[in-house]
């Protein structure tokens, strides 16, 4: 039996497992993490017997956050583990580097989770391909209203350049504010396309940018926080963009600061950019995947379902605190 609760999926069979516990209550023995934003997965020290798999990215991404040992097993994509009736694979999709959809096989069923996921090209990921033959599928549906569409992404990235440029020649620091794993690696990588200077980001991010740089994403002219006065613009979580911290900015650099927002939230004065699928994207998916039923979670999952049956024709509900038997 599977059941669904907020962004975590439980299996009661032989083999119990769970996909992306974020509390203790969620754990198994054996605990599938789609990928490391701390949404999807919490870990806590008496808790680290059991065995956490994932891409290894994903687990590399992981490592930084934790000072204990913890039962991590890598694995690659596309590469079926055997629990004992049950084939699981790790399927690429799309979201931030190491980001899984899992599938699940037997002589019964076959099923797929998606996590959070992507289907479009980024300069730093490929988007998730299709998952076909599928007797059901559980999809994130972070942004499944028809208000969630996005532009082409070569236009939120050329956005960004414009208005780097532009707030560097009125001679005032630029400030980005975006999620600090998915989006700043994309930012990075882009603005260090037309060699724009140095980047200051807190340490904890350049951590992560690390890892990228360990898969060959190659990331570049960085600096912490501490050596902002050689930085030419700051790339901040939303969490640390605070009044003191502007001041601190502006203080250091002897500069008065502009801000932009990177998001997919639909925010005024923002630039539209999102590691998520768009309305459309999630849409697109279901259709070129052709499952026979599908369960929404997360986000606007009772919307969506309501679109996936509307738009498409294949039947749908929301999976919020639902059991499947």
């Amino acid at each position: 039996m599977l059941k669904i609760n907020n962004t975590t999926i439980n299996y009661s069979g032989e083999v119990p497992f769970s996909i992306d516990p974020i509390s203790q209550k969620n754990y198994c023995e054996l605990n599938f993490i789609t990928h490391a934003h701390s949404d999807h997965i919490k870990i806590i020290k008496n808790g680290c017997y059991n065995a956490f798999i994932g891409h290894r990215a994903t687990i590399d991404l992981l490592k930084r956050n934790y000072d204990f040992d913890i039962n991590f097993i890598p694995y690659e994509h596309n590469k079926q583990i055997k629990l004992n009736g049950n084939m699981v694979t790790l399927l690429n999709s799309g979201h931030i580097l190491g980001s899984s959809a899992i599938l699940v096989e037997n002589d019964k069923v076959r099923y797929a989770v998606t996590g959070d996921i992507n289907t479009e090209y980024t300069n730093i990921s490929r988007p998730i391909k299709p998952i076909e033959d599928l007797d059901f599928l559980i999809l994130e549906t972070t942004y499944g209203q028809e208000k969630y569409m996005f532009p082409k992404r070569t236009e939120g990235y050329s956005q960004i350049r414009n208005w780097l440029k532009q707030t560097v020649y009125n001679n005032k620091m630029p400030i980005i504010v975006t999620h600090k794993l998915g989006k700043t690696q994309e930012i990075v990588k882009e603005i260090n396309k037309d060699n724009s200077g140095y980047l200051a980001l807190p340490s904890e991010t350049i951590q992560s940018n690390e890892v990228y740089n360990f898969y060959g994403k190659r990331l570049k002219n960085m600096l912490p926080l501490e050596e902002l006065r050689d930085a030419d613009c700051v790339i901040l979580p939303p969490s640390k963009y605070t009044k003191e911290m502007v001041n601190y900015i502006s203080f250091i650099s002897g500069k008065k600061s502009d801000c932009i927002y990177v998001t997919g939230h639909n925010l005024r004065d923002s630039v539209n950019l999102s590691s998520h699928s768009d309305y459309s994207g999630l849409l697109n998916f279901v259709r070129e995947s052709k499952p026979k039923m599908v369960y929404t979670y997360h986000g606007y999952d009772v919307d969506f379902a309501k679109s996936i049956e509307k738009e498409i024709g294949i039947k749908a509900k929301p999976s919020v605190d639902f059991e499947i038997k």
